[in-house]
């Protein structure tokens, strides 16, 4: 009864590569851990402070845009006011009216004046080829 068991429970433990017989890891050196963790760390200390720097700018755009946002009011007032005086100078009216067209033409010089403040100004864009 000995012999018919031996081959089933070593073809058992061969089928589900058993402990014994698989060779053991050899231990990593402490030294080696100890590297590698500190290269983990010093990894880990480079990406946030990449991440420290990229959530500045987005802080320092966010507060950009909510001052330009906040100026918007009062940037629109000012251009409505314009276009009030325009009309009031006669502007709807036929004919020429330089002091009217002049009034709106200040209007829109302002407004867009007053949007800009602040703001960057954009990137210049690559001249485009004109043979297309």
């Amino acid at each position: 009864m000995t012999k018919s068991i031996l081959p089933a429970v070593a073809a058992a433990l061969l089928a589900l590569g058993g402990p014994a017989l698989a060779p053991a890891p050899a231990p990593q050196d402490l030294g080696e851990q100890v590297a590698a963790l500190e290269k983990q760390v010093l990894e880990a200390q480079t990406a946030r402070q990449e991440l420290e720097l990229r959530t500045k700018k987005l802080e320092d755009d966010l507060a950009t845009v909510q001052a330009w946002l906040g100026g918007l009011p009062a940037a629109l007032t000012a251009l409505d006011g314009k276009m009030n005086d325009a009309r009031r100078d006669g502007f709807e009216a036929a004919g020429p009216n330089p002091r009217a067209k002049k009034a709106v033409l200040d209007g829109i010089k302002s407004f867009a004046a007053t949007l800009s403040q602040g703001l960057k100004p954009a990137p210049e864009k690559p001249a485009e080829d004109s043979r297309r």
